[in-house]
Formats: C-alpha cells, structure tokens, sequence
C-alpha cells in the first residue's frame, strides 16, 4: 500500500465515513479492500509506463 496512504490512514477514514452515512460493515470492509487493490494496481501501472518508457529523465525510448 502507498505509504503516503498508510500515513495518513486514509483508508480507514474512508471506511468510517462510509459507515457513518449508514453503509454495512460488511459493504464498507469489501469496498475499502478493493479500492486498496485498486490502487496498489493503478500503483504497478505507472511503474511499468515509467520504466518501460525512460520517464525517469524524460526521455522516451519508444519512438
């Protein structure tokens, strides 16, 4: 998980806003899992455009 988002408890807090509006623990516990997930995919994405593509400096090495 990004640390930034570790840090900042960011998930939780979402989670206890979900509940707060009256979402099911149950629902809140599944949607606060995936969008984890989802995050730590988007995550690995960048990583692989930013490698694959010399992103580092800017310079792409797909021509």
């Amino acid at each position: 998980m990004n640390t930034a988002a570790k840090q900042l408890r960011l998930f939780e807090a979402m989670e206890s806003e979900f509940r707060k509006v009256g979402m099911p623990e149950k629902d809140t516990s599944e949607l606060v899992k995936e969008m984890k997930s989802a995050t730590n995919h988007a995550a690995q994405a960048l990583q692989v455009l930013r490698r694959a593509m010399g992103d580092t400096h800017g310079i792409s090495k797909i021509q």
